[in-house]
């Protein structure tokens, strides 16, 4: 009878948390004066001993989604972002008019070595393009370029570069 207690109370503890532990890694950001919860958020790691990276995310399809940092301050897009040797950034992505599923979206990284200034540039190019298709699911297509070292993990969540 005891044994049937504590199982029966370690998976109403589990249920009663679930909720809790669901939504700890998406925090809700202010954007504009409205409350916007963060879907996914992405890791992108510059793993190079040698040289910083250069990352642009576009949105490649819709206008209806925008990307944060850390602090939830929104991002321009038109802008490039340095990211320095062996360092670790995050970027959360925020849907700001529920459309559908239709939104696609790249993250380009740039080796910025001495090959970005030489012609024929062979500069060392990496391209993840997310495609969302329904909750939590999206394909990915990645792309090394002129034998650029990178990789996604965690399901696409989690970009390195090296």
């Amino acid at each position: 009878m005891l044994l049937r207690f504590l199982k029966l109370t370690t998976v109403l503890f589990f249920l009663s948390s679930f909720p809790i532990f669901g939504f700890t890694g998406n925090p809700s950001c202010q954007i504009n004066g409205n409350l916007k919860r963060v879907h996914v958020w992405y890791t992108i790691n510059n793993k190079d001993n040698k040289y910083n990276w250069f990352l642009q995310i576009s949105r490649v399809y819709e206008n209806n989604i925008i990307f944060v940092d850390e602090s939830c301050n929104p991002l321009d897009l038109n802008q490039k972002i340095e990211i320095p040797i062996n360092t670790t950034r995050k970027f959360g992505m925020i849907v700001t008019e529920a459309k559908s599923f239709n939104s696609i979206y790249s993250f380009t990284g740039v080796r910025n070595d001495e090959d970005l200034i030489k012609v024929p540039n062979r500069k060392k190019t990496c391209i993840f393009v997310v495609a969302p298709y329904g909750p939590g699911q999206m394909d990915r297509v990645d792309w090394k370029l002129n034998n650029a070292d990178c990789f996604s993990d965690n399901f696409g969540t989690e970009i390195n570069f090296k």
